[in-house]
């Protein structure tokens, strides 16, 4: 039987054997245009063409002519054929599931399958060099992972249909009143296009006013208790016990005042929030030179016999927030001897007076009750944190167990302030003070 030949006959006259071996091979066509005599090379043979086939990686008809990356046309576009001594020594990736692997000016790509049978091309070819963009755009695209498709009641509808569902919601009705919009605009969102409401559960949001009033209008529209679905999150509650202790009230009105001030003002500031703020100034009075830095290591040095660690530097808090407030007034307790030996060998300057920001023992004290406070808030937080997926991190039952272990450490510390007051700061009484409705809420709120 003499071998078939390869001629310019349209491509609807071809058999469908020899459309899938123009597909495999997609250079077999143009040189097969340039001669219509028989060939009795290699290319000819049927068998020869389909030999590479189970080489290639994610093989599928593919419209050569339309392929572009970075809005340049790949020339001379094949699929990539592996040598066949590699072929089987290596685990196949998944995402030549569902994309080819093709070749182009010796460089390699992946086409997304699916992009591109529904005609979307320029922005679904990946160079490959890795495996991470194209799982990305797998998942977030076709909602496609390494474990199979995405359970749909966690997939986002993309923006397609998003823009059909829109469509057929229907205009808006003017003129617009702001409940009247509010209300369509949550029977779009919620009802049609995401198709959230037999999924609504509990709201883990932030105290914010705004939460609020969200959630008592979801629970307006779809008939749910707002007091039992809305939930704080732990690390949120901590933060506000914590400002409480720290700051007492006005912890606002001082951050606008801080925006706005220049250095004296800002030092001023800072020292009417008490013993923290007094730190927070010499911290800040040595850091901001690098002459008194160099000068304060040189004290940690001669403090040596006192100190265990002499080369710790000095920690800066972050405005008005905790933790870092924590962090600052922990290493303070550390470079104790250094801070006064700073302070009594200090000399009166043009920059600032700090002998008004000077640390008495009852002030060494307060920093001490202050630390051994806040520890197990920090330790909280960072049990806390996590979404219990893999292990207890943050699960329900450890933020109940959490809470109820911080309630206690501060209402034994209240009846310490109330049993010997004179040993405490009128600024530290303040704080406590303020405890009173967070403990009401900590005992109902995770």
């Amino acid at each position: 039987m003499p071998a078939p030949s390869f001629s310019s006959t349209p491509s609807s006259s071809r058999s469908a054997d020899q459309f899938t071996e123009l597909i495999i091979q997609p250079s077999i066509e143009s040189s097969a245009k340039k001669s219509t005599t028989p060939s009795t090379g290699p290319l000819s043979s049927p068998s020869s063409v389909r030999a590479p086939r189970p080489l290639a990686d994610g093989a599928f008809p593919i419209r050569w002519g339309a392929l572009q990356y970075n809005n340049k046309r790949l020339s001379d576009a094949h699929y990539y054929m592996k040598h066949k001594r590699t072929t089987g020594k290596t685990k196949k990736s998944w995402i030549w599931d569902h994309g080819a692997n093709i070749e182009s000016e010796n460089e390699q790509y992946w086409l997304c399958r699916r992009c591109h049978e529904t005609g979307s091309d320029c922005s679904t070819i990946f160079k490959y060099n890795g495996n991470s963009a194209i799982a990305y755009h797998l998942k977030h695209k076709h909602g496609i992972s390494e474990d199979g498709e995405v359970p749909q009641h966690i997939r986002v509808s993309n923006p397609w249909d998003r823009s059909k569902k829109a469509n057929s919601f229907g205009p808006l009705r003017t003129p617009i009143a702001g409940e009247g919009y509010r209300q369509q605009y949550l029977d779009w969102v919620v009802a049609h296009d995401y198709d959230l409401e037999p999924k609504l559960g509990c709201f883990m949001m932030d105290n914010a006013q705004d939460n609020d009033r969200a959630v008592l209008q979801l629970a307006t529209r779809f008939g749910f208790d707002p007091d039992w679905r809305r939930l704080r999150c732990s690390g949120h509650v901590i933060n506000l016990v914590v400002k409480a202790i720290l700051y007492g009230k006005g912890v606002s009105k001082a951050e606008r005042q801080l925006q706005c001030c220049n250095d004296q003002e800002s030092f001023s500031i800072w020292r009417q929030r008490g013993v923290i703020g007094k730190v927070h100034n010499i911290v800040r009075y040595i850091t901001r030179s690098d002459q008194r830095r160099q000068h304060f290591e040189t004290l940690q040095a001669e403090a040596l016999q006192d100190d265990e660690l002499f080369s710790l530097q000095l920690i800066k808090d972050g405005g008005i927030r905790w933790n870092s407030t924590f962090s600052m007034l922990e290493r303070a307790l550390k470079l104790r001897n250094a801070i006064e030996l700073f302070c009594a060998q200090w000399e009166r300057d043009a920059d600032y007076d700090l002998s008004q920001d000077f640390l008495k023992r009852s002030d060494w004290e307060e920093i001490q009750r202050f630390v051994a406070l806040l520890k197990p808030f920090k330790d909280a937080t960072l049990e806390l944190e996590g979404h219990a997926i893999h292990g207890n991190y943050g699960a329900l039952w450890q933020a109940l167990e959490m809470m109820d272990i911080l309630d206690g450490l501060l209402q034994e510390e209240k009846a310490a302030v109330a049993a010997d007051p004179r040993s405490y700061s009128n600024y530290y009484v303040a704080g406590l003070d303020q405890l009173s409705p967070v403990k009401i809420f900590l005992g109902t709120r995770c």
